[in-house]
C-alpha cells in the first residue's frame, strides 16, 4: 500500500510540474469513481463474483487535449460459493464456507488525451477521451472457512501478491457546469502480480465526478 501511495503522489508532482506554464487557465481536477470490474483472468473469476469498487484521483492539464492523470482504487470481489463447491467438492460434502472475498488494490499514474473543441462547438457538452498508463496493482484474498458434512470444519489460506500493472481505456466525459464533470469509462487493467495465481486482470467500469 505504501508503494501504491508512493506512485500516486509522484504522479501529482510531476503533472504539477507539467502543468506551471497553463496554471492560469487550467486548474487541477480532481475527481471521485465508484463503479464494478469483471474479471478478464482465471485469477479473479475462480471463486468470486464481479466486483464493485471505489477510487480517486487528479489531474493537470498541460496542453488543452492532454493531461497528467493519477488515481487510486479499491476493488472488493466476494466469494461465491457456488463456484468453489463445483471446482472443489466433487463428493458434495461441503455444507458451508465463509469468509475468502478479495480485495484489489492499484495505484496508476499515466496519460489522458480529450477531443478538442472548436471555438464554435463551445456549447457541446460531451466529449470523447482516452486514457492509459501504468502503475502497481496488489490483491489480498482472505482466509476461507470449509464446513464439511459432520461439522468438520477447514481452513484454506488465502493469498497475496503484488506487481507492475498497466491499463488503458476509453471514456465519455459530461460537462454539468463550468467546474462540475460527469465521466462514465471502461478500461482494461493488468497486473503482473506474484504468487501462485499469475496474472491478475479485469475491466473496470466506472462512473465519475470531477471537480475543477
Amino acid at each position: 500500500m505504501t508503494k501504491m501511495l508512493s506512485v500516486f503522489f509522484a504522479a501529482q508532482v510531476l503533472a504539477g510540474a507539467g502543468a506551471g506554464d497553463v496554471e492560469a487557465q487550467h486548474r487541477p481536477v480532481y475527481f471521485v469513481t465508484a463503479g464494478f470490474a469483471a474479471p478478464a483472468s482465471s485469477s479473479v473469476s475462480d471463486v468470486w463474483y464481479p466486483g464493485i469498487g471505489l477510487g480517486a484521483g487528479a489531474e493537470y492539464f498541460f496542453h488543452p487535449s492532454l493531461a497528467v492523470q493519477g488515481h487510486i482504487n479499491y476493488v472488493r470481489f466476494g466469494f461465491d460459493q457456488g463456484k468453489f463447491k463445483a471446482e472443489n467438492d466433487a463428493l458434495g460434502v461441503v455444507t458451508d464456507t465463509k469468509g475468502g472475498e478479495k480485495h484489489l488494490f492499484s495505484a496508476f499514474a499515466g496519460l489522458k488525451y480529450t477531443k478538442s473543441i472548436d471555438s464554435d462547438d463551445l456549447d457541446v457538452r460531451a466529449v470523447p477521451y482516452a486514457v492509459g498508463g501504468v502503475g502497481i496493482l496488489s490483491y489480498s484474498e482472505a482466509d476461507t472457512e470449509v464446513v464439511e458434512i459432520g461439522n468438520q470444519v477447514f481452513h484454506v489460506d488465502g493469498q497475496s501478491g503484488a506487481g507492475f500493472a498497466i491499463n488503458a481505456g476509453a471514456g465519455i466525459d459530461i460537462r454539468l457546469t463550468d467546474r462540475v464533470h460527469l465521466f462514465v469509462e471502461a478500461r482494461f487493467e493488468a497486473g503482473f502480480t506474484s504468487g501462485e495465481r499469475g496474472s491478475t486482470q479485469l475491466f473496470p467500469a466506472r462512473v465519475g465526478l470531477s471537480f475543477e
